[in-house]
């Protein structure tokens, strides 16, 4: 039930069409060869409106306009059809699914879409939206019900509540797969798989799900972004040396990946800030403590910035080995490296620097370390 504990599901827009369908739209006489995109907006208190796209690593902020009389304009040429968002406010961001054409919205002032034409993009993602959304009402029902009977202390209720979960989470699964192997050359199936397995997929999974699109007929900056996830992935594979690097310690001591060869380490990625982390730190004090008269070391890889911060909770953790952070978060140029999107994250290595095991926690941690250390 790995969604219960973590996060709520992100709601998920996305872009479709096929590059052929927009070749042809192209060759039609007075075809539009730009993204037109005008809109009206209810919000007196509005002035400025934001759009946001996908650059092929993160979201950015591409153009803005300024709002005159309610209105807005914006004007681009896009290389294939594309989610963009429309951001006013702090908290107000509206999903587009645009394409090289004219395009209208308006915006109520409740921070609504009232209505949006001239993509058919768009109305596809929307189609595809509506069947999406029957898994994530049910997935956030459940997930609201589940912190309720937490609270009542009813583990059999609990228990259900899980098993209820995991199945329409693998419904969803089944829907989505099944969706992208059918249109295996439409932008809303490229988008739909960068958006929903990026974080959470191995390398398998992706290697098999972008097999399926023929990139001389698709080309995605999503799937670019799963290809370089790929590469990433492969650095971390178990049966894999890994790779030198290098951080300072809490006192500025240049401390190297080598510096342990002989030994089994566990590579741990965490930070001060991170919940899961603090939680889970028990559970490695407890393997340490068992297993260093065995061989066995642990170091500490931390994407905090505030080194005082950083500091206490090593200190209040009992975290007794060797700590290392350039102190710049997720910018950490080693979790950057190793492609680390979230934490914990851990890696096991042999003597030989030769990847065993990644992210093992709780019991899982223990059982491995007994079995590859006590023999």
């Amino acid at each position: 039930m790995k969604q219960l504990l973590i996060s709520l599901p992100l709601i998920i827009g996305g872009v479709s069409c096929s590059d052929a369908n927009v070749e042809n739209d192209n060759k039609e006489e007075g075809a539009i060869l730009t993204m037109n995109l005008s809109g009206t907006i209810d919000n007196e208190e509005v002035k400025w409106i934001y759009l946001k796209q996908f650059d092929g690593e993160k979201w950015i902020v591409s153009d803005s306009a300024k709002i005159t009389d309610h209105t807005f304009d914006f004007e681009m040429y896009l290389e294939a059809p594309q989610m963009i968002y429309l951001k006013y406010e702090e908290e107000v961001s509206i999903p587009v699914f645009a394409e090289n054409s004219e395009i209208k919205i308006h915006i109520n002032d409740v921070d609504s879409v009232l209505n949006i034409e001239g993509s058919k993009s768009h109305q596809e993602w929307l189609d595809l939206e509506a069947e999406l959304n029957f898994f994530e009402t049910s997935l956030d029902s459940l997930y609201g019900v589940y912190h309720d009977v937490q609270e009542l202390n009813d583990p059999i209720r609990l228990k259900e509540i899980e098993t209820e979960y995991d199945l329409i989470d693998q419904q969803k699964t089944i829907f989505i797969n099944d969706y992208i192997k059918s249109n295996p050359d439409s932008y809303i199936s490229a988008y739909l798989f960068s958006n929903e397995y990026y974080y959470s997929s191995d390398m398998a999974e992706l290697e098999t799900l972008l097999a399926l699109f023929d990139e001389n007929k698709l080309e995605s900056k999503h799937l670019n972004a799963i290809r370089a996830r790929i590469k990433d992935l492969e650095k971390t594979a178990v049966g894999t040396i890994i790779s030198e690097f290098e951080l300072p310690d809490s006192e500025g001591n240049i401390v190297n990946i080598k510096d342990f060869e002989g030994q089994y380490v566990l590579i741990d990625f965490w930070a001060s800030w991170c919940g899961p982390c603090r939680q889970e730190n028990p559970n490695v004090v407890n393997a340490f403590k068992k297993y260093k008269s065995h061989n066995f070391t642990i170091l500490g890889v931390s994407l905090d910035k505030d080194k005082e911060k950083w500091l206490n909770a090593i200190k209040k953790d009992n975290l007794t080995w060797t700590h290392i952070s350039d102190l710049n978060g997720w910018e950490n140029k080693v979790s950057q490296h190793f492609g680390v999107k979230s934490i914990p994250f851990s890696i096991l290595i042999n003597p030989e620097g030769k990847i065993l095991a990644k992210n093992l926690r709780g019991g899982e941690l223990h059982n491995f370390l007994n079995n590859e250390l006590i023999k």
